[in-house]
């Protein structure tokens, strides 16, 4: 689920990382500034077209980027 490292908590998955910070969908979604289906798709295992949108969920929810395609 998730391991401490030397910058905080750092989550397996996006859908790990949502749940424990409390965050839906439309909320990652407006963070990160993408549409909130996107989000959705990318829980269920949609691939990615670029590298900006997994970059920006990376970064916000702290989920190292290789563990996107696990996701």
């Amino acid at each position: 689920m998730k391991r401490q490292t030397q910058h905080g908590t750092q989550f397996r998955s996006v859908a790990d990382a949502m749940r424990a910070l409390d965050l839906t969908d439309a909320e990652v979604a407006k963070i990160i500034g993408c549409d909130r289906s996107r989000i959705t798709r990318i829980r269920g295992g949609e691939k990615f077209a670029c590298l900006r949108t997994p970059l920006r969920i990376s970064r916000t929810l702290r989920v190292p980027i290789e563990n996107l395609a696990d996701t």
